[in-house]
């Protein structure tokens, strides 16, 4: 089989179309490697199975459902590890349950309720927090989300939002970076979590 490199040298009158092809695929094969080069954060074996990369990948968002049981089980494996955590906009989240889940209280930042100022308490946050869980209280404009997927992948800060999906949807799209994660019941004793599908 003849590759691309060799296709482009035979056609003078496709140079230019091949040429483009050959720099489209190069640009792709560029961009997948930057890709496979982001680490993943620190997650708590139990949630390795569900998702893809078995870990919390830098600079992605995922959904995930509301519970407090559950972001603070994933923000759980990433606290140990020495990593800053921050939380937006569920103020009921307790500092209590945060250390029962093994999160270091002195490396975590809470921001209970900003209101319509999540989207730019998250952003500023982004800039210096590798592990960011948010509960929006308002939707974002699309440009909004743009900006702030190109932040996180920027910055190599992971966002979970924490909202419960539209019904009947079974994922969310917020972007090309978004995975889901299934809900789950969590529980901590000792620390240990383990989620069961619903």
């Amino acid at each position: 089989m003849i590759g691309l490199d060799a296709l482009t040298s035979l056609s003078p009158a496709g140079d230019s179309r091949a040429g483009e092809v050959l720099r489209l695929r190069r640009e792709i094969s560029r961009m997948q490697r930057r890709r496979s080069d982001q680490t993943l954060l620190p997650l708590d074996p139990a949630f390795s199975a569900l998702l893809p990369e078995e870990g919390l990948q830098t600079g992605t968002s995922y959904t995930v459902s509301p519970s407090p049981s559950l972001v603070l089980a994933l923000l759980g494996a990433a606290s140990q590890k020495g990593l800053w955590c921050a939380v937006i906009g569920m103020p009921t989240l307790g500092v209590e349950a945060a250390a029962a889940f093994g999160i270091d209280l002195a490396r975590l930042i809470l921001v209970p309720d900003p209101g319509e100022r999540w989207l730019a308490a998250t952003s500023a946050l982004a800039e210096v927090v590798p592990l960011i869980a948010v509960h929006p209280a308002t939707r974002a404009r699309d440009a909004d989300v743009s900006r702030l997927s190109a932040r996180l992948r920027d910055r190599g800060c992971t966002l979970l939002i924490a909202e419960s999906p539209a019904p009947g949807a079974g994922r969310r799209a917020r972007g090309p970076s978004v995975c889901t994660i299934p809900t789950g019941t969590v529980s901590a004793p000792g620390g240990a979590c383990s989620p069961s599908a619903r």
